[in-house]
Parts: C-alpha cells; sequence; structure tokens
C-alpha cells in the first residue's frame, strides 16, 4: 500500500485553500486504496472532523523538523506551504527513498520537488523556475477541489431568486479585507439589499468592528455544501478571494467580484477576469470605491452570460485531483522500478 503524508496548514493567516486542495487530492488517493496520514501545525474543528470522516490519520505536529523525520521509505511527501523552509526541501531532495510533491500557487521561487503542481491559469511553462529532473502539472486542469463542491454545485447553476449579496470570507487576512468590502459596499446603493457573510467559523457582526448601520448584515456559519450552494444561488452577486473560494464560487454559479491577496495570486485572477469568469477590482485590501461601484453596474448587465462562462468553466475541471493522482502513481510505479533495478544490480 502506497502511503501519502501531506504537510499543510489552516489559519487566519495562511486560509484554508491549502488544506482544502489536500483534502481533495487525498479523497482521491483514499478512494484507490492508499494509506493518508496529515501532518499540521494548525487546523479547525470543521476540517479534522471531515479528514476523520475521510479515514485520514491527523498528526499535530510543532515544527517542520518533525514532519521531516515522520517521513520513512517509500512515503510520497505532499507539501502545501507557502512558508516551507527552502533549506528542507534540498534535505528532501536528497532522500532518493521517497518522492516529494510540491503544490503551490506560481511564485518567484525555485522548485526541486519530484512532481510540482501549479494550478494556474495565465502562467507560462517557461516562467517557472522548475530543477530540470522535476515534473510539472500546470494549469486550470489540475485544480483541486472538494467532492463534496462537485455534488452540490450539479443543480446550483440558474436557479435561486439572486436578491441577496454574499462575502465569503477567507483567504489569508480575511478580517481585514471583509472590513474592507463593506466599507465600500456601504458607500454603494446597497442599504435595502441583504449582505450575508459567509465564514467557515464563528463569528458576529460585533467582531467586524465599525458601524455597519446602514448594511441589513446576516452572519452565516458554512454548514455543509448544500448550505454553500444556496447562498450562492440567492446572492445577486459575490465577493470572494482568489484563492479556492473564488473556484468553489464559479462551481456554484454566481456573478462574482473577486480580488488578489498576495502577489502570485494576480495573473490567475486577470486570467481568470479577461475570460469573463469574475470581476477583479484588483487587490481586496485597498480596492477603491469607483472600481466595486463600476464592478457592482457592470455584473447586472453580464451576469447571465458571466454563468453561462462558469458552468462551462465547472465541466472542464472536474477531474484535477485524477489528473494528479495518475502523475503520482506513474512516479511510484518509476520509482519502484528503480529500486529493484538497483537492487539487481547491487
Amino acid at each position: 500500500m502506497h502511503r501519502a503524508v501531506f504537510r499543510v496548514d489552516e489559519s487566519d493567516l495562511c486560509g484554508s485553500g491549502h488544506l482544502t486542495r489536500c483534502y481533495a487530492l487525498a479523497h482521491r488517493l483514499k478512494a484507490k486504496g492508499w494509506q493518508i496520514v496529515f501532518l499540521v501545525r494548525q487546523i479547525n474543528d470543521r476540517s479534522l472532523m471531515r479528514l476523520s470522516d475521510l479515514g485520514v490519520r491527523v498528526v499535530i505536529v510543532g515544527s517542520e523538523e518533525e514532519f521531516m523525520d515522520y517521513l520513512i521509505s517509500n512515503d510520497v511527501a505532499i507539501v502545501d506551504k507557502y512558508d516551507f523552509p527552502r533549506s528542507l526541501w534540498d534535505v528532501l531532495g536528497q532522500r532518493k527513498d521517497i518522492i516529494t510533491v510540491c503544490i503551490d500557487d506560481a511564485r518567484q521561487c525555485f522548485y526541486s520537488a519530484d512532481l510540482v503542481v501549479l494550478p494556474n491559469e495565465g502562467v507560462r511553462r517557461e516562467d517557472i523556475n522548475i530543477s530540470r529532473s522535476s515534473s510539472l502539472l500546470l494549469g486550470q486542469k489540475y485544480l483541486l477541489l472538494r467532492p463534496e463542491i462537485f455534488s452540490a454545485s450539479r443543480n446550483a447553476h440558474g436557479i435561486g431568486e439572486r436578491r441577496e449579496i454574499l462575502i465569503a470570507h477567507g483567504g489569508s487576512r480575511s478580517i481585514c479585507w471583509v472590513k474592507h468590502i463593506l466599507k465600500l459596499a456601504n458607500r454603494t446603493d446597497l442599504e435595502n439589499t441583504i449582505i450575508n457573510i459567509l465564514s467557515g467559523y464563528e463569528m458576529q457582526v460585533e467582531d467586524l468592528g465599525g458601524r455597519w448601520d446602514s448594511l441589513n448584515i446576516c452572519i452565516h456559519k458554512a454548514a455543509d455544501e448544500e448550505h454553500m450552494a444556496r447562498l450562492y444561488s440567492n446572492a445577486l452577486f459575490a465577493v470572494v478571494p482568489c484563492s479556492t473560494m473564488l473556484i468553489e464560487a464559479m462551481m456554484y454559479g454566481c456573478p462574482t467580484i473577486t480580488g488578489w491577496l498576495e502577489e502570485n495570486q494576480r495573473i490567475s485572477l486577470e486570467t481568470l477576469s479577461a475570460n469573463g469568469l469574475c470581476k477583479s477590482i484588483g487587490k481586496l485590501e485597498c480596492a477603491n470605491a469607483n472600481d466595486f461601484r463600476n464592478s457592482v453596474k457592470n455584473l447586472m448587465g453580464e451576469s447571465t452570460g458571466m454563468l453561462a462562462r462558469q458552468a462551462a468553466f465547472a465541466k472542464d475541471v472536474r477531474h484535477g485531483s485524477a489528473r494528479i493522482e495518475k502523475a503520482l502513481s506513474r512516479l511510484v510505479a518509476i520509482h519502484a522500478s528503480s529500486k529493484e533495478e538497483a537492487k539487481q544490480n547491487a
């Protein structure tokens, strides 16, 4: 039995997208008979329960060195962390008894893992600084989305009265950008519109600070994917960060305003926006009122076309985890063959 050891975290600082896409890949590997272990420093209760239901072992670690020590011969080490030290990638590269995988969002760094997965759109292969010995999976066909999203989104497109606004609270530094969007909404003609804030944890309006008396705010803790589908289907438009949450919004079918939080999200966001799948207002934390107001206005006239393009997009990205699993299985087979050949030649 193959064993995949994931190193990933989930927090308000780094967001939940890293863990979400690791869960999606783990779900596929588990179905193929792999043994799965997640090593985390931080994780929320909902994600912990989801992994437990999948039959995944979760180990809390206090340092990256504990992850390194945990790995044994023939493991597939899968890392999805922006801040995983370069020095430790070098150490992993020296271990010929394991396979290394890096899941990332294309950044200005050097990639040396055996398999590098960059599900970014609009990024060119020649712009990636990668080892000659690494295999690269690049583009939106390698997006990793939870299977529950696919199930809930099948009938979501085009339904609902679409009278409300949805803000999907998530991504890194989420409170900061949500408060900023509420300020922009305060300056827009949205006084009589319900603004639903979808959050992954318990939250009160008071947690947002400021005064929002002129806005009709309702906060929802995400219960399950069906609940999320209803909120997106009833939304006149949604405001989400350029992260896994943006992809989920498009899967559900919802006119979407978005912006980037990290610089490495920018190219993919501009590509998705240029393709008419969403409206970009730049960096979410400092978007200006005119851009927000114009995006709202433009969405009203373009929502039908955007929903049609999102429906086509949803069909194109359904097999990301399967494609990655096949690439991993090939690597495992090559690794086993090389070990057997070395043994015979010894």
